[in-house]
């Protein structure tokens, strides 16, 4: 991390210190001992991490650096013991990963949910040892076991069941779940008794058009008559319906010529009487 921050001037680095010396357990402690370790002044980068630890002392990057420092003046197992503090306070975040793993996994998402429940078993061993009140985190729950279950992921579900009851041997609800999950499945219930005899007909007649279709392969398929018998009875019909309508339409076209004609001779005989008439007025 160090080497790719730029390097300080004199005039910011003079200001840096200024605001570290007032303030030693500000996080700027961690810049102001990169800038140091750059410069090679090791005693006072060293100094500045260790007042800073004091006041800081979950700071992971401020146990690497000072780790940093103890390896270049020498101090190999001063060094390590530096990791291991930061590796110990990383350990306490195993659970923040493992609930992570929970709820990816109840949303589905189980590549996600395994990697982060790898992180937490990582986090959960990296300290080693617990220190001070990094506890240790169980990673396998039957929560995150069953949602495993749920997803049909029955082998993963019951390895997890075999670490708890590795780590509680004593409990009943732990074992009779995993005889559960390793019994094997219930063989499959019969078909009913309808259902039976429709798929055995159906399977006979299958059966018979490839027969059939084996013996003739250029012949059509035994439903195809039948279906060619349906197709001409309701051609026909169509052809009769056809006749009906066209008869329909020449009875109603002679209806109206007739009703014509007989309005055109009312109107010829309404006309002649007229005239008889104006002829009599005409002749008296």
């Amino acid at each position: 991390m160090s080497q790719g921050l730029p390097a300080l001037g004199a005039a910011e680095l003079a200001l840096l210190e200024s605001a570290v010396a007032e303030d030693p357990g500000s996080r700027l402690f961690l810049r102001l001992a990169q800038a140091y370790l750059q410069a090679g002044r090791l005693p006072e980068a060293r100094q500045t991490l260790e007042r800073g630890l004091l006041l800081q002392p979950g700071e992971v990057e401020g146990h690497r650096l000072l780790s940093q420092v103890l390896r270049a003046q020498g101090d190999a197992g001063q060094a390590l013991a530096q990791l291991r503090q930061a590796a110990a306070i990383m350990s306490r975040q195993a659970g923040l990963y493992q609930d992570m793993a929970e709820l990816l996994a109840s949303q589905g998402r189980l590549s996600e949910a395994q990697v982060a429940q790898r992180l937490a078993q990582d986090l959960a061993g990296a300290g080693g040892a617990p220190q001070g009140d990094a506890a240790p985190v169980n990673q396998d729950t039957p929560t995150l076991a069953e949602i495993y279950a749920g997803q049909g992921l029955q082998a993963q579900a019951a390895a997890m069941y075999r670490r708890l009851l590795a780590t509680d041997p004593g409990n009943p609800e732990l074992a009779r779940r995993l005889a559960q999950l390793e019994a094997p499945p219930p063989p499959a219930a019969p078909a009913a008794p309808e259902e039976q005899a429709g798929l055995l007909k159906c399977l006979e007649s299958l059966k018979e058009a490839a027969l059939a279709r084996a013996s003739h392969p250029v012949q059509a398929s035994p439903a195809a008559p039948g279906l060619l018998r349906r197709l001409d009875s309701l051609k026909e019909a169509a052809l009769a319906r056809e006749a009906s309508l066209a008869r329909e339409a020449s009875l109603a076209r002679e209806a109206s010529l007739a009703r014509a004609g007989d309005g055109q001779r009312d109107l010829l005989a309404r006309l002649e009487a007229l005239k008889g008439a104006a002829l009599a007025r005409a002749g008296s």
